[in-house]
């Protein structure tokens, strides 16, 4: 009896270490040879940071959707979480309101379009430098859920004045501000001449939605290809580029 009490000890000992160490590893790399055929050693800390980030990211696809859905006043959270496949006490451990996750989702799908983290233009090629920012705004605008999503915040606006607010800081906003930032710049070396910065960044932007995002907006399932996008933008650019010619 001993003999069989030792084993089955010894085994469970054995399980449980593999099930330990086994939520401290790492997902493997897919592409072969890019982390080795080993994968790679997590902490516990670092292992609940990732499941962490995944079940944000899970809730923020699953808001979009529900919001575009649903319109903002009848989204449930319940039905966010149960769309994102978690539970509704999780959703509160990452956002305590409907007004936060609205914030995060709004942010999530103007950084996903318009690369807020990507580095600024370098300073000297201005129509290079405002192509990029183009190209951006464009790519944003062009986003599958965009129109529907745009389409939202205009039905509920009138009841919810902050969700338009909101969309206009956290996404229209800093990109704004990056257009301003970069003919100041321009401006300043001599190679653009833009006495008002903000109208001008407010110009680029509105060349570009009168034919990305309005007719889209207007005509259902109008399509914009990668071609009429490319060519909104170099237009764009080289309209504002004559405006402010150095003079």
């Amino acid at each position: 009896m001993w003999i069989a009490g030792f084993f089955w000890t010894r085994g469970r000992e054995i399980f449980f270490s593999k099930a330990i160490a086994s939520l401290c590893v790492g997902r493997r790399n897919s592409r072969r040879g890019a982390v080795g055929r080993q994968g790679f050693v997590m902490t516990l800390e670092e292992y609940q940071a990732q499941v962490a980030r995944e079940k944000r990211a899970a809730l923020l696809e699953a808001a979009l959707v529900q919001f575009t859905e649903d319109g903002y006043s009848r989204a449930s959270l319940d039905r966010i979480a149960k769309r994102a496949g978690i539970s509704s006490a999780t959703l509160y451990k990452h956002f305590q309101t409907k007004d936060q996750l609205f914030g995060a989702v709004t942010e999530k799908i103007w950084a996903e379009g318009a690369s807020l983290d990507l580095p600024a233009p370098a300073i000297g090629d201005a129509r290079a430098g405002l192509l990029q920012l183009a190209r951006e705004y464009a790519a944003f605008l062009r986003r599958p859920l965009i129109v529907p999503f745009f389409r939202m915040i205009i039905a509920e606006v009138e009841r919810a004045p902050e969700l338009g607010q909101e969309l206009y800081l956290r996404g229209k906003k800093p990109w704004l501000d990056r257009v301003t930032a970069y003919l100041a710049a321009e401006h300043e070396v001599g190679h653009l001449h833009v006495p008002d910065t903000a109208m001008a960044a407010r110009q680029l932007a509105g060349m570009i939605n009168d034919m990305v995002f309005w007719p889209r907006f207007l005509v259902k399932d109008l399509i914009v290809t990668d071609e009429d996008a490319e060519r909104v933008a170099v237009e764009a650019v080289a309209t504002l580029i004559a405006r402010h010619a150095p003079m």
